[in-house]
């Protein structure tokens, strides 16, 4: 049988603010090394605000014996949020310029097609997934629009808690870092760090190689992406 994963990240703005969650009951249990980074907040205006969202549909095929294996993966929506260039304090950062912001599109329109993509899969994933899941949830109560909880009847993979259990790490690795040790390939193809349709294709990268228990090689094989 196959299963679709909804693999997507974001990148968040206003970085003097600190990483909020929702209270207890309507959060992504965060790994507990990260706790202490987290303060807990009712008020959805204590989150960074989302700047730009990222998203694909993965394929995967669970055989009779439950082995696993990616089929595809669609090429990753990338969506700038409008913001008023006072607002704007992003550039540097996540290399967005003020005439991505302005020309930007609501979060409203982005979320009716992020939930229309969602609702065809059974799984909700990302890396250090929670905190994504938590500052759309805040997006979704700012804005008036959707029900907190995006991921209410949805299996939710973090991709790293699941290095860390297939590597027994314990210290929280970015997602840089996990990249670049699965993968020999030269740097020229690292420096779009920051930028949340890499951040999908780095993660997918990362997803792919534990689903497949691929080899940490150079094959075209273990980066393609087809369109689903």
């Amino acid at each position: 049988f196959y299963i679709k994963i909804f693999l997507f990240d974001e990148e968040t703005d206003d970085f003097e603010k600190k990483e909020y969650v929702l209270p207890s009951g309507k959060l992504i249990k965060l790994p507990p090394f990260m706790k202490p980074n987290y303060v807990y907040s009712k008020n959805p205006d204590d989150y960074m605000k989302l700047a730009q969202i990222s998203w694909s549909i993965v394929k995967i095929f669970v055989d009779y014996d439950n082995t696993t294996r990616v089929v595809s993966c669609s090429k990753p929506l990338l969506f700038n949020i409008y913001r008023h260039p006072s607002q704007y304090k992003s550039s540097k950062f996540h290399k967005i310029g003020v005439n991505e912001f302005k020309h930007g599109v609501s979060f409203s329109y982005v979320y009716s097609l992020f939930k229309q993509d969602l609702e065809k899969c059974q799984v909700i994933s990302g890396y250090s997934v929670g905190f994504d899941i938590n500052t759309l949830n805040a997006e979704c109560v700012k804005n008036k629009i959707g029900d907190v909880g995006i991921h209410k009847n949805k299996e939710v993979w973090d991709v790293l808690l699941l290095y860390c259990a297939e590597y027994n790490i314990k210290i929280w690795p970015k997602l840089s870092e996990c990249f670049n040790t699965l993968n020999k390939y030269d740097d020229k193809i690292k420096t779009d760090w920051h930028s949340a349709d890499w951040d999908v294709y780095a993660t997918f990268y990362v997803l792919r190689h534990l689903i497949n228990k691929c080899e940490s090689d150079s094959s075209d094989d273990c980066l393609f992406i087809c369109e689903d």
